[in-house]
């Protein structure tokens, strides 16, 4: 059983004041930095926060590497000033550096909140700006970072560790990162990644694209094709459970470096005619209610936004045994959590939620049910906002 924790966990960091009075009569500045407007969770995350926030409180721009993305439209359509880096190569990084801090000096951001690696290392070298006083800066970890290179590493614990003024991580396990790698612990702040409530989650898209009737047994997983999501695995259960559920079939929803590798792991395994990779399809919601099982095999998670999704579907999940996902799911009330190195395990946890059709509906009921009292997108807007807020009073010297 894991222990539940609040959806903003505080600590020392600015202390937050009433939400009714802004630090002074302009808008806040905010002005967030990321590398690209493409499908992903950080860029789906900023979407949700930009969409809702308070636009009369809050004057919100965006920097990016280059233009283009599903999220780079759907900002234009908000009216949310772009800048564009006209990133291209990497190279191209250090010579954009002072084309980005024309945009801060012509900006003059209360508030840089940086997601990412190199668009945190921007941040903190604006905050260093000389000559004017530097905005106050957020970096938002997302991800544990488990497995960075030495170079990237000396990166995290000399600079992007101690420069920024706050931190927000997005789940218990990456604070505990964070701190790991030299940030202090007052100055980091839990706030989770909440979702936006739909009465009536969709149906039919996903199924009507692969051409499967409404009772085939559909899993799926949404995710970049890439190391740390552990699709190698997920394929050896699925050729496990095929022999039991030889009707049952696997949809990999995802882009990325190892699309190649898994597809020869797929025939090496002789399941041609039970996977699907039809690549990403946007909005993930459209699509993950017609899965029978949403599967989340990560060797590693900030807190994923496609498991969010999926619970509040009211479809039942089954996630690899890591501290993010134990933070989300109970094990047996609102999920099943597996140990994915066990392909024979793996499998035996989805043929029986398979199996059971009540049980089935219990645990999407219970996911719904614990996504609509823990992870409401409002009260990770408003937990940002406040943030915005109290940060702009030191840097106005309210």
């Amino acid at each position: 059983m894991s222990t539940r924790k609040s959806a903003v966990n505080g600590s020392s960091v600015p202390a937050i004041a009433s939400r009714a009075a802004a630090p002074a009569s302009a808008p806040v500045r905010v002005m967030i930095v990321v590398g690209s407007l493409e499908v992903g969770g950080a860029q789906k995350h900023i979407y949700d926060l930009v969409r809702q926030f308070d636009r009369t409180r809050f004057d919100v721009s965006i920097v990016i590497s280059q233009p283009g993305g599903y999220f780079y439209d759907r900002m234009r359509e908000l009216g949310v000033p772009l800048y564009n880096l006209d990133v291209r190569s990497p190279r191209d990084l250090v010579l954009r550096l002072p084309r980005f801090l024309r945009f801060v000096r012509a900006v003059d951001p209360d508030v840089l909140h940086a997601f990412l690696y190199y668009p945190s290392l921007f941040g903190c070298l604006a905050r260093l700006m000389p000559g004017r006083r530097a905005p106050r800066l957020i970096l938002s970890k997302r991800s544990l970072n488990l497995s960075l290179r030495p170079d990237r590493l000396a990166v995290h614990k000399y600079i992007l560790m101690r420069v920024p003024d706050v931190f927000t991580a997005v789940s218990e396990p990456v604070r505990e990162r964070c701190v790991a790698l030299g940030a202090s612990p007052d100055k980091v702040k839990v706030i989770e990644n909440g979702i936006e409530w739909i009465d009536a989650p969709p149906l039919g898209k996903l199924r009507q694209q692969l051409g499967l009737a409404e009772d085939v047994p559909l899993i799926g997983a949404v995710g970049s094709l890439t190391v740390r999501k552990r699709h190698r695995q997920l394929l050896r259960a699925m050729a496990e459970l095929l022999k039991v559920r030889p009707d049952a079939h696997l949809v990999l929803m995802g882009e990325g470096s190892l699309r190649g590798e898994l597809e020869e792991e797929v025939r090496r395994l002789g399941i041609e005619h039970r996977v699907h990779l039809p690549g990403m399809l946007v909005p993930a919601i459209s699509y993950v209610r017609d899965l029978s099982i949403f599967v989340l095999p990560s060797s590693e998670e900030g807190l994923s936004n496609a498991l969010l999704e999926a619970m509040m579907a009211g479809v039942p999940c089954v996630a690899s045994d890591i501290p993010s996902n134990r933070e989300v799911i109970t094990d047996g009330e609102d999920g099943v959590i597996v140990d994915v190195e066990d392909p024979r395990a793996f499998a035996a946890a989805m043929t029986a939620v398979l199996g059971d059709p009540g049980r089935s509906r219990t645990l999407g009921a219970q996911a719904r049910e614990t996504i609509r009292r823990r992870y409401n997108a409002r009260t990770m807007v408003d937990a940002n906002e406040d943030l915005y807020m109290a940060l702009a009073r030191q840097r106005r010297g309210a």
